[in-house]
């Protein structure tokens, strides 16, 4: 541990020393900003000569409105700076010199220009921009996606694989991907956050970034990478805002509506949403299994039809104020609640020896599951001085999960006569809590580089809190093998430095290096320390960029990552679905560490990416074990030997003429994975092809339709292996009012062909496995949108804007 630090540190101190040992060159250094101190990104700034006013060299404020203008000769200069919205301004001259070899014209603030004090943006952006980092899908862009929950619209996004089964998201055919909101991350476990975005609207949706390969700044969890979910803050100056409402049906009833409210007014902005999101359609499921045992053939089959209500609200509330010209503080709150609730669902299980109905049982199941939570952030921005900034955060989140289920037990004999009743309850209370503290530092040194560094920590503690009673005599019985208290406290610590360089005109080269040291105590009330675990790991990236010229680039990319077992796939409790089948932990699984190998080639607006991924113990959820000797199933998360998997992804834009555009992405994953099942080394390869294809069509100026689908040719879960399945959506659009008024008419899951099929077959073992879920239904829906306040943007509030897109890179 000591040496890991040390080596840490080392690293740090080198990078520092050689950045700041760099021989200086001649160069102006300033600050641009309005008259209120507000920095002023993107502004221009010339370089002319006094002697006749020609341009010597130019340059753009950074985001932050600094600029660094470098390898400038002897001479008297002034510099001319301007910016769309605000009045032109010419600096003092002054004069180069050798024996001082920088010039600093400190902060240079414009003033707005009252004939140009509007700006009305009317392009509209593509629902797809692939760029050399990530896929941006733009989700206000897009039409089918209106009246739709955010686990929708990344349902129908390329690469990505949503498991609604094990609740879980995969990425390019990886599992262990990390969801962000605004690039901060929720550090909810993957259940936690699948049933977070199902209940949240698309509605209060910007765009959706798809990260796969993440610098070292951002944490080291997750082997698939980052989704980025940003969410919608509006830029205009003064009071506006926007909702939208949604209306469907489909075998049940779905609705959504969501509400964005903002105020912008010189140094202070304040923002809020409240979304609500109902979903009430059918669902069904159908497991088979059938195993040998002795001398007997056992199967058992078991089906289910469900009417659930599932009602979801998320409100977030937010204040950004601007102490000084150098300082700024933001403030945020946010909360969210999910009941998902069943009366009366029916489960039918059949029991079958030797081709013989054995047994029947009939469940009556009467389920709630609250999902609640709070969070609240606090972060504080400080320029040091040009090209330094320092900023620091603390975050506190708080989540509690309630699941009380009823079951109201029949068994029949084989000829359907009634030998019991029996009623059980069970019981699942889980709060868990999260408080993180980090340090970022960053300085830009122009075409020398960019360094980054920064410190974290992040501290947890989950606590579940499992019961089954079984109703005997009037009186409640606790079952001891499925009753008890565990609590498992995890810290994690993190350092991590990166620099960025030119390598030549055409070629940045970013190195970075991430250490983590990990803390995970699990224990309950009468067995403590059942995982008691301290270890450190080292997290290096590299990623390598080539500029040909505007129209191809070429770039490599390298990172080592992690993924954690939840808690809920640690705790070794149980949990029943039916009196054979039985939800466990795991206390015995370990991280899974794996190194990322991609390249990606852009040819104009095509884009080429090829992937290679090997995780050592991988953890696949949701995994069938039978317990030796019986006919009882287990669902645990187990890791594997190793997974390795092959990727190459095509995605092109393409516009045949005006009114048309469409946009296509295809991928082809490799997967092969090597496992113990019952004591059986088991190889499982797999090749997946997925498509997905959406066509706009402008039939008028206000009128626009989009087809929207998707193919998935199936994948592997764990060493069980997904059928093919997919999606066609249809969406009619038309542009009302001046205040960017939408009504859209949609139609999604048109041929009902979003349906989970997953096999698994085990000769050796004589045992084989079949599921068949169905989570949605087509639907129809009817979605209105609306703008209110003020609309027009001000050249300050698109300035806003620009500072907003300073995100994760």
């Amino acid at each position: 541990m000591k040496t890991s630090i040390r080596s840490v540190i080392y690293i740090v101190s080198v990078v520092f020393f050689i950045s700041q040992s760099v021989s200086g060159q001649m160069q102006i250094l300033g600050k641009v900003a309005d008259n209120v101190g507000k920095p002023l990104p993107f502004a221009n700034i010339l370089v002319l000569s006094v002697k006749d006013s020609s341009f010597v060299k130019g340059d753009v404020a950074k985001e932050d409105g600094s600029f660094t203008i470098q390898n400038i000769k002897e001479g008297a200069y002034f510099c001319e700076v301007s910016m769309l919205g605000f009045s032109k301004k010419n600096t003092h001259s002054f004069q180069l010199i050798p024996q001082s070899s920088t010039m600093d014209l400190g902060v240079i603030a414009l003033s707005e220009n009252m004939e140009l004090n509007t700006v009305e943006v009317v392009a509209k952006k593509p629902l797809f921009e692939q760029k050399i980092d990530r896929l941006v899908i733009n989700v206000e862009s897009s039409i089918t996606s209106a009246g739709s929950t955010a686990l929708d619209v990344l349902e129908r996004s390329p690469g990505v694989m949503v498991n609604r089964q094990d609740n879980t998201i995969s990425l390019s055919g990886k599992s262990g991907v990390v969801v962000m909101i605004n690039g901060k991350l929720n550090y909810m476990s993957s259940d936690a956050a699948v049933q977070m975005l199902s209940g949240m609207s698309a509605g209060s949706i910007e765009k959706i970034e798809l990260l796969s390969t993440p610098p070292s700044n951002l944490d080291a969890e997750g082997n698939a990478g980052y989704i980025n979910i940003l969410l919608k803050k509006n830029q205009n100056e003064g009071f506006s805002g926007s909702y939208a409402l949604t209306a469907g049906y489909g075998r049940g009833a779905v609705g959504n509506s969501s509400f964005n409210l903002n105020y912008r007014h010189k140094k202070i902005t304040v923002y809020g949403s409240y979304d609500y999101v109902h979903l009430g359609q059918e669902q069904t499921s159908r497991t088979y299994r059938r195993i040998v045992l002795g001398n007997n053939l056992l199967e058992t089959e078991t089906s289910a039809l469900r009417h659930p209500s599932d009602n979801n609200h998320n409100v977030r509330i937010g204040l950004d104020y601007q102490l000084d010209t150098k300082t700024t503080v933001s403030f945020a709150v946010s909360a969210f609640s999910k009941k998902y609730a069943m009366n009366n669902t029916l489960n039918e299980s059949t029991l079958s020896r030797n081709n013989v109905v054995d047994t029947l049982i009939r469940l009556k199941i009467n389920e709630v599951n609250l999902w609640k939570h709070v969070g609240a952030s606090l972060g504080v921005q400080r320029t040091l001085r040009e090209n330094e900034v320092l900023s620091f955060g603390v975050d506190y989140l708080h989540y509690d999960n309630d699941q009380p289920v009823n079951y109201n037990n029949t068994w029949f004999d084989g000829k359907n006569n009634l030998l019991f009743n029996q009623t059980v309850r069970s019981t699942k209370i889980t709060p868990i809590n999260f408080g993180i503290v980090k340090m970022d530092y960053s300085r830009d040194f122009g075409k020398k580089g960019k360094l980054e560094m920064g410190v974290k920590a992040v501290m947890s503690q989950f606590k579940n809190n499992v019961g089954v009673e079984t109703l005997m005599f009037n009186a409640w019985k606790a079952d001891p093998d499925f009753t008890a208290k565990y609590s498992l406290k995890e810290s994690i610590g993190a350092a991590y430095t990166s620099y960025e360089m030119k390598w030549g005109p055409k070629t940045t080269v970013k190195g970075g290096l991430r250490f983590e040291y990990t803390q995970s105590n699990l224990g309950s009330e009468e067995v403590p320390n059942i995982v008691d675990r301290k270890y450190g790991r080292l997290f290096p990236s590299l990623f390598l960029t080539h500029d040909y010229n505007k129209n191809k680039t070429l770039s490599f990319s390298y990172s080592r990552r992690i993924t954690r077992p939840t808690f809920k796939d640690l705790a070794p409790f149980t949990f029943f679905i039916d009196p054979n089948t039985f939800l466990s932990g795991n206390a015995a699984l370990q991280p899974a560490l794996s190194d990322n190998l991609k390249a990606d080639y852009r040819f104009k607006s095509t884009l080429f990416s090829l992937q290679y991924s090997y995780t050592s113990s991988p953890i696949a959820g949701f995994q069938a074990r039978i317990k030796p000797g019986s006919n009882k199933l287990y669902y645990v998360a187990e890791n594997q030997k190793n997974l390795q998997t092959y990727s190459l992804t095509i995605g092109q834009p393409y516009s045949p003429v005006k009114w048309w555009t469409t946009y296509t992405n295809l991928a082809g994953v490799f997967s092969v994975v090597n496992a113990y099942n019952n004591g059986y080394l088991v190889t499982v390869k797999f090749p997946n092809v997925t498509l997905y294809n959406v066509q706009t069509f402008s039939l008028t100026k206000k009128v626009t339709l989009e087809v929207s689908g998707y193919y998935n040719s199936g994948g592997l879960w764990g060493i069980s292996k997904m059928k093919a399945f997919g999606e066609l959506n249809v969406g009619l659009q038309k542009k009302m009012g001046k205040n960017g008024g939408k009504l859209s008419l949609g139609y999604d899951n048109i041929f009902n062909s979003s349906i989970y099929r997953i096999n698994l077959n085990l000769p050796e073992q004589q045992q084989y496995f079949e599921t068949r879920l169905q989570f949605t239904q087509p639907k129809f829906k009817v979605a209105w949108s609306q703008n209110f306040g003020n609309q027009k943007m001000k050249a300050a509030a698109k300035r806003a804007e620009a500072e907003e897109k300073a995100r994760v890179e």
